[in-house]
């Protein structure tokens, strides 16, 4: 028997150092094509907002590892005469 939701428990909250490990895990396992595939279509979702087709500057991030690669996204608005702001760090400052 199934128990009825009014009933149930929320799950306990997961610490958030543990919460990051566990996303960092799952992402190493995504294969590099189907995280190839996944980052072309975030940057095409971004492309195809309202708040994207207005915009004069677009502010991101270069990926590390198996982070989202936003370069076709940066590469698109490029193409459209738009401007891209990138964080540079310098030591141990980012400016």
């Amino acid at each position: 028997m199934i128990p009825q939701a009014e009933k149930m428990s929320p799950p306990a909250p997961i610490p958030a150092p543990l919460a990051r490990q566990l996303g960092l895990q799952a992402r190493r396992l995504i294969p590099p094509r189907e995280r190839g595939a996944m980052s072309s279509e975030v940057s095409r979702r971004i492309l195809s907002t309202d708040e994207a087709a207005g915009a004069k500057v677009l502010c991101g991030y270069s990926a590390l590892g198996e982070e989202v690669d936003l370069r076709d996204l940066f590469e698109a608005f490029g193409a459209q005469g738009g401007s891209l702001c990138l964080p540079r760090i310098s030591g141990e400052q980012l400016e």
